[in-house]
């Protein structure tokens, strides 16, 4: 597999470089396969320095209070003038060559690395990093029930035409899983479940009801984002972990656009912009070249 992919915003705590591994930090993940995910981090004004004692001012001269806040409007116009964001290496393409590859790109574009490092697969499970990414799509396959979800008329009115049934009805008949509880209703595992999710067919038996939330039949019942686990699985298996880089720049000189689009290159590594990072990488794996 090749690549390098692009997320949606994903938040870096302030203080996230203590402990070597960022704990406030959902992972940075998009398309299955495509090993480099990134995501905006907020900028976050710094705050003024205690004051560690107390003076009088010379007459007309500025107060200590007043230094520390033009100092701190200054600090606040620099985090405001810096693009910053959190670039991580999936785990199946964590090697000495991809880690180089990636790190000399971010350089030669302006890009500056705060902090690199790991973070292993047991983190990424036991803190819930990857489901705190995923939000809205992790929930409605592992922690919400088919009951608490909110499903439209109009996605109703399409299950009751594809599937014959109402929602309501299966929903009271108790025909409805995440996909958490489904393997244990089934009594598969999760790799076998998304096995099975892979074989359905878009408006066969496979529907969805809107952005990260779709419904599947398998076998005698229906599923919730069916694919979630298997793609979680991808990283939490143990002794794997995703490489990240903390990283920031000036946009005056790269637009977010351009760090997405041209240095990153698009989420489809074949397709993306010749020399981006996702399309060397694809390149290089096409051409059957060791990638590490």
């Amino acid at each position: 597999m090749s690549g390098i992919i692009i997320a949606p915003p994903v938040y870096v705590t302030p203080n996230s470089r203590a402990g070597g591994y960022l704990p406030g930090s959902p992972l940075g993940v998009a398309r299955p396969g495509s090993p480099l995910g990134v995501a905006r981090a907020p900028q976050v004004a710094p705050a003024a320095p205690a004051a560690t004692h107390r003076s009088l001012p010379a007459q007309g001269a500025p107060s200590l209070a007043d230094l520390e806040r033009r100092l701190a409007e200054l600090e606040i116009d620099k985090a405001n003038r810096l693009h910053s964001a959190f670039v991580f290496i999936k785990p199946h393409a964590v090697t000495d060559k991809v880690r180089e590859l990636v790190k000399q790109h971010l350089g030669k574009s302006g890009i500056h690395v705060i902090s690199e490092g790991t973070i292993p697969a047991e983190v990424i499970d036991s803190k819930m990093l990857i489901d705190t990414h995923y939000g809205a799509i992790a929930a409605k396959a592992v922690k919400l029930k088919p009951t608490a979800l909110t499903v439209q008329q109009k996605a109703q009115d399409a299950f009751q035409a594809q599937f014959g049934q109402s929602w309501q009805t299966v929903l009271a008949q108790g025909l409805v899983f995440n996909a958490m509880d489904a393997t244990a209703k089934l009594g598969i595992s999760t790799q076998e479940l998304g096995e099975k999710w892979g074989k359905l067919k878009k408006d066969v038996d496979l529907l969805k009801f809107g952005g990260g939330f779709y419904a599947g039949k398998i076998d005698d019942i229906f599923v919730i984002n069916g694919f979630y686990m298997a793609m979680r699985s991808k990283f939490t298996a143990p002794g794997t972990c995703i490489y990240y880089y903390e990283t920031e720049w000036d946009p005056r000189g790269l637009k977010w656009e351009d760090f997405r689009g041209k240095v990153l290159g698009g989420t489809d590594p074949k397709t993306a912009e010749s020399g981006s990072v996702r399309n060397t990488i694809s390149a290089d794996t096409t051409r059957g070249r060791p990638s590490g």
